[in-house]
């Protein structure tokens, strides 16, 4: 099992490109939509007609009508919670959730002691999870298909959480701190998907591309980092290609009825983590998420 991902070979979705006003009517919003992979997301969704509220620190891109920005520091779960109530979401169809860093070699953390790849890239994800869910297009016609809400990570490899570290304290290391984000947010998309059953969950494994997110592991502007992402974007896809992939499997109508689906770079269903397909593992895996967040309150 890769990275990426085993691609299943047991069901597709169908496949086709959006026209240029095909999404008009339709709105979402992106979390942590103002760089890198979130950023190419919304300029994809806005090209195809669709009206996008963008959540992030810093909006860089020329106004547009069908875009909104909510400004917001994610690595304030209380601030991830009282974000929720500027968007509109009894209107939504979708959201996407792309906030996330990755673990530095240093351990930092947040305003309430919580590691900050887990505050960032998990933990203020189940807030806003908790928030939304009940309420997430109730506000759209009768007939509308369920909302959907979509957690990227790197669901569907060979990993297992430090449970009894999961705030990475006694000792730091970045790999299981980071490898405690990413079985977290693959959790958090399959109890979701049973605890709010009118809404559909789906994790999102974009796989390697070029960006910023490492730049505190490699050092930011580093001649390191610089020339891994010179190299990464030779090799590997950009930005604006994975959201032209992804963004037809966000409004496609045939994955309605499999909440819980993880989808690989290629917008490939995939296999998840053998590990959490035991339920009790599980609820142990939120379980600890919960207990941090209980800190934030």
């Amino acid at each position: 099992m890769s990275m990426f991902g085993t691609v299943r070979r047991d069901w597709d979705w169908s496949r086709c490109r959006l026209g240029p006003q095909e999404l008009r009517g339709r709105t979402m919003a992106v979390i942590g939509g103002t760089n890198g992979v979130g950023r190419a997301i919304v300029n994809e969704a806005v090209s195809k007609g669709a009206e996008v509220w963008v959540v992030g620190r810093t909006f860089r891109d020329r106004p547009d009508p069908r875009v909104h920005f909510v400004e917001a520091d994610l690595s304030s779960l209380r601030t991830a919670r009282d974000v929720v109530a500027s968007l509109p979401v009894p209107s939504l169809d979708s959201v996407v959730m792309t906030q996330g860093i990755f673990a530095g070699r240093e351990r930092k953390v947040n305003e309430d002691g919580i590691e900050l790849d887990m505050s960032v890239s998990h933990l203020s994800r189940s807030v806003m999870v908790r928030e939304m869910a009940p309420v997430i297009g109730s506000a759209r016609a009768d007939g509308s298909p369920a909302a959907r809400i979509f957690v990227m990570g790197f669901p569907g490899g060979l990993r297992e959480a430090t449970l009894d570290n999961f705030n990475s304290e006694r000792p730091y290391d970045w790999e299981k701190a980071h490898a405690n984000t990413v079985v977290g947010n693959e959790a958090l998309v399959l109890e979701s998907a049973e605890q709010y059953p009118h809404v559909r969950f789906y994790g999102l494994n974009p796989g390697i591309m070029k960006s910023n997110i490492m730049g505190g592991l490699l050092g930011a502007g580093s001649v390191f980092h610089i020339a891994q992402q010179t190299v990464i974007g030779i090799i590997f896809q950009s930005v604006e290609q994975y959201a032209a992939k992804i963004l037809p499997l966000l409004f496609a109508p045939d994955i309605d009825g499999r909440s819980g689906a993880m989808f690989d770079r290629n917008a490939n269903p995939i296999f998840g983590n053998p590990y959490l397909t035991d339920r009790a593992y599980r609820v142990r895996v939120t379980e600890a998420s919960e207990a941090l967040i209980g800190r934030a309150r």
